[in-house]
């Protein structure tokens, strides 16, 4: 039990490391095209959305392939191979010469996902049932914790070294960890037993499950909504605050963050109320109250009670993911847990992408608050889905 508990916490660290890292460069990769690899101004727009966009392109494609071989060939093989790729391709982003070069690193950066479906993996397998859900929603927090941490920190090293020191921090950091897990992280014992004897779901089948597919739902959705606000809110609240506050800019950025905060509070609470209660009533309270509160947030003028309703959001929305990973590490076998976690994670990046453009076509036809009002429908939806699946459950057990 204590070393289970202590490769989980290794890999929860595992999570903070990679998430904070992600995140240190991504708000300065307009700044490091323009200063640093001198994009002009004609192609600035074009390059910095192909940069933002093609890592999760890729990504979204590879990762139900990279999970398959790791079911295969074991998780911490799987786990290491990404290190190794995010370490190269950290360090080519750091002597790119050009925007094109740049653009292509991006792209190999999304050969190098994966590492959110193996480390959810590791979890299950070192999970009693009962802790699923609460070691998920810690591995939520820490994520979230990351996405806090990485700009803030970037934000420093860019301000007084530039942005590319940004990239040589980034190697350091990743390399330290991928000789960490080297030396520390254990294969799970139960790969290495089932190596030879066990089956495998194809990924096809598992593709044409009804219930990975309302997870990878509700994936899809989680990380659209979140996305969606991206191109309005920081403008959004800066017009909200301008009158009532000096620092409109400065507590712009706090009000972005509160949600995360919010989640990273949150994760545990709801992963545990997940094994007491059942996931699937959970994961329908929290995301009609997340529905709710976008609903209030759309009359909201006063930019303190917008801030705190953009908190209680964080609350609600911060469960969709740990709920959604302990359901499918609970119907599926262990031996295709990656492959399930990796089917989620493309879906969820498939949100991401589709998020800022969604929430842009919103602002142009409508209006910036309308932004708010669509997050309230798109959950509301989801939330009368799940519902009815609790319902027709019932039925079934009754």
């Amino acid at each position: 039990m204590r070393r289970t508990n202590y490769i989980i916490w290794l890999i929860i660290f595992n999570i903070l490391v990679l998430s904070s890292t992600n995140t240190l460069v991504m708000p300065f990769l307009l700044m490091y095209l323009k200063e640093d690899l001198f994009c002009t101004e004609d192609s600035l727009s074009f390059y910095t959305a192909s940069c933002y966009s093609i890592t999760f392109i890729v990504s979204m494609i590879a990762a139900p392939l990279w999970g398959k071989l790791s079911d295969k060939i074991g998780k911490k093989s799987m786990l290491l191979r990404v290190l190794i790729l995010i370490v190269i391709s950290y360090y080519l982003a750091s002597i790119c010469t050009s925007a094109l070069q740049f653009l292509l690193v991006r792209a190999f950066q999304g050969l190098a996902c994966g590492m959110t479906p193996a480390l959810l993996a590791f979890v299950t397998t070192h999970s009693e049932q009962q802790d699923t859900g609460k070691h998920m929603g810690l591995v939520q927090s820490s994520n979230l914790i990351g996405v806090i941490i990485g700009p803030c920190l970037g934000g420093l090293i860019a301000q007084f070294f530039g942005v590319r020191a940004c990239f040589y921090l980034m190697q350091v950091l990743v390399l330290a960890l991928l000789l960490l897990d080297v030396v520390f992280l254990k294969e799970p014992q139960k790969i290495e037993e089932k190596a030879v004897s066990s089956s495998h779901t194809p990924l096809s089948k598992l593709l044409q499950d009804p219930i990975l597919q309302s997870l990878s739902s509700c994936m899809f959705v989680h990380a659209l909504v979140i996305m969606m606000i991206v191109p309005m809110l920081s403008d959004y609240v800066i017009r909200l605050s301008a009158k009532e506050n000096d620092l409109p800019i400065a507590l712009s950025g706090i009000i972005f963050s509160l949600s995360g905060i919010a989640g990273a509070i949150c994760s545990p609470f709801w992963g545990s109320r997940g094994s007491q209660k059942g996931y699937l009533r959970i994961l329908h309270i929290a995301v009609l109250g997340a529905s709710i509160f976008y609903l209030v947030i759309f009359n909201v003028t006063n930019i303190y009670l917008f801030a705190l309703v953009q908190f209680l959001f964080g609350t609600c929305i911060c469960a969709i993911a740990p709920c959604c990973h302990s359901i499918g590490a609970k119907r599926f076998n262990k031996d295709d847990h990656t492959k399930v976690f990796a089917i989620l994670y493309s879906f969820s990046q498939l949100g991401n992408l589709t998020g800022p453009i969604v929430g842009t076509l919103v602002i142009t036809f409508l209006d910036s608050q309308y932004v708010f009002l669509t997050i309230s429908s798109i959950l509301l939806f989801l939330s009368i889905y799940l519902l009815s699946i609790i319902v027709i459950n019932s039925k079934k057990t009754s």
